[in-house]
C-alpha cells in the first residue's frame, strides 16, 4: 500500500476531507486587493481516481463573475464598439464573464494543471432581468496549480487557497468573428487589442469556523474566504449560488 508523505496528506485533507487546524487569525471582512476579474464557481463535478487511495482529483466547473473596463476581458474597444452598435447603452461599466475549465490535482504534491477552458464574455440582450447571455467574445485560457500548504504546522495544513500560475489567455472570436477577421465588422476593432496575454490567479476555496477549526462549508453556516494576511474574509450574500458558499477566482493580467 503506497505511503503519503505529509504534503500529501495536507492535500488530501484539503480536497477530500474536513478542513482543521486554522492558523492564528480574526475574523473580519478585510479585502485583498481588488482583483482584474473575480469569478465564482457555480457548479463543481469532482472525481477521484481512487476513492480508497487517491491520487489524482479532477474536476470541471462553470464559473460566472465580472472584469474590470479595460482589460483583457472587458476591452474598452470592444465595449465602445457594442454602445455604437446600440447593443448597449453605457460604455463604462465592467464586464460579465462566464467560464468552464478542468482541472487536475495529483494528491501527492498538490500541484497541477487547468486546461480546456473557454470563457464568453456576455451582455443582457433578449431578456434584461436575467443574467446576461448574449455572447460578444470567446476565448481559452489555461495554466497551473498549486496548493498553498503550511508546512510550519505540524502536522501540516493545507490552506483553503490554490495558486494559478503560468496563466494564458487567448481570445479567439468577437461577435463570431476570428480575431485576424475583425476588419471586416468594420468597427475600427484592430486584432492586435485582442492577442494572448499572460495571467495569475488564486481559487479561495469557502470554509466555516467552528471552535477553532475549519470544516466544509455548508449552505445554512456564515462562511468565509481566507486573506492574502491569514485573515478571514467573509462571504457575502452575492458569494453564494443558491445559497452555497461558492469558490471565488481572483485573476489579474
Amino acid at each position: 500500500m503506497k505511503q503519503y508523505g505529509p504534503r500529501a496528506v495536507a492535500v488530501v485533507s484539503l480536497l477530500c476531507t474536513a478542513f482543521v487546524g486554522l492558523p492564528a487569525a480574526s475574523a473580519h471582512d478585510g479585502k485583498n486587493k481588488r482583483a482584474d476579474a473575480k469569478l465564482y464557481e457555480v457548479t463543481e463535478n469532482m472525481t477521484l481516481d481512487n476513492v480508497a487511495m487517491p491520487t489524482l482529483r479532477s474536476a470541471t466547473a462553470a464559473l460566472q463573475g465580472t472584469a474590470k473596463l479595460g482589460t483583457p476581458l472587458c476591452p474598452v474597444e470592444l465595449i465602445q464598439a457594442l454602445v455604437d452598435l446600440g447593443l448597449l447603452t453605457r460604455a463604462d461599466k465592467p464586464c460579465t464573464v462566464t467560464a468552464v475549465g478542468t482541472d487536475a490535482i495529483d494528491t501527492e504534491t498538490g500541484s497541477g494543471t487547468l486546461t480546456k477552458g473557454t470563457f464568453s464574455v456576455v451582455i443582457n440582450l433578449d431578456n434584461t432581468t436575467d443574467a446576461p447571455e448574449f455572447v460578444v467574445m470567446t476565448g481559452e485560457f489555461g495554466g497551473d496549480l498549486q496548493v498553498v500548504v503550511d508546512m510550519s504546522a505540524n502536522p501540516p495544513r493545507a490552506l483553503p487557497l490554490i495558486n494559478l500560475t503560468n496563466g494564458k489567455f487567448m481570445p479567439k472570436t468577437v461577435l463570431g468573428f476570428p480575431i485576424p477577421a475583425l476588419g471586416e465588422l468594420h468597427l475600427g476593432l484592430d486584432p492586435k487589442d485582442f492577442g494572448p496575454v499572460p495571467f495569475t490567479g488564486v481559487f479561495r476555496l469557502p470554509f466555516t469556523v467552528e471552535r477553532h477549526t475549519w470544516r466544509r462549508a455548508f449552505s445554512t453556516r456564515e462562511a468565509f474566504y481566507l486573506g492574502d494576511k491569514g485573515q478571514l474574509i467573509r462571504v457575502l450574500p452575492d458569494e453564494r449560488s443558491l445559497g452555497f458558499p461558492t469558490v471565488r477566482v481572483e485573476i489579474d493580467f
